[in-house]
C-alpha cells in the first residue's frame, strides 16, 4: 500500500463514518484511520458504479499489525 492508496482508503472510511453519523450509529463504530492504516497493509475495494464510487461499495482492509480484517459496505 502506497501513500496514495492510504489516501483513497481514508476517503472510503471517512465517507462511511459520515453515513453512520447520519443514521445515529456513530457510537457503534470505532476505527482510528490515522493509527491503523499503514504502508504495509492490504486492501481491496469493489465499487458497483464508477461514476459515483461512494454510492455502492465494499472495502476489505487488513491491518497487518493486528492481523485484523475490517469490512465496510454501503448500498445506497
Amino acid at each position: 500500500m502506497t501513500e496514495d492508496d492510504i489516501s483513497v482508503l481514508n476517503g472510503y472510511f471517512s465517507w462511511f463514518e459520515d453515513a453512520l453519523r447520519n443514521v445515529d450509529f456513530e457510537d457503534e463504530y470505532t476505527f482510528d484511520k490515522s493509527a491503523q492504516i499503514n504502508a504495509g497493509d492490504y486492501y481491496y475495494i469493489y465499487t458497483k458504479y464508477s461514476d459515483n464510487p461512494y454510492s455502492n461499495f465494499d472495502v476489505y482492509y487488513v491491518d497487518t499489525d493486528s492481523n485484523t480484517l475490517y469490512f465496510i459496505h454501503i448500498n445506497i
